[in-house]
């Protein structure tokens, strides 16, 4: 699956508005990524930093 395929298949799952779906999927990314991936992640959604 390319880059462009999963942030696809990402908004699909975000327009569902399924909280507990999209509740997993956090969990699961954080869970899976390196504290410092999650930082930058949340740093870039908030406007903090313009590039991952």
């Amino acid at each position: 699956m390319t880059r462009e395929e999963m942030e696809m298949d990402l908004w699909q799952l975000y327009r569902t508005g399924d909280e507990d779906k999209i509740s997993r999927l956090f969990k699961a990314l954080v869970h899976e990524c390196d504290e410092e991936d999650v930082e930058s992640a949340l740093a870039y959604a908030w406007g903090d930093i313009d590039e991952l």
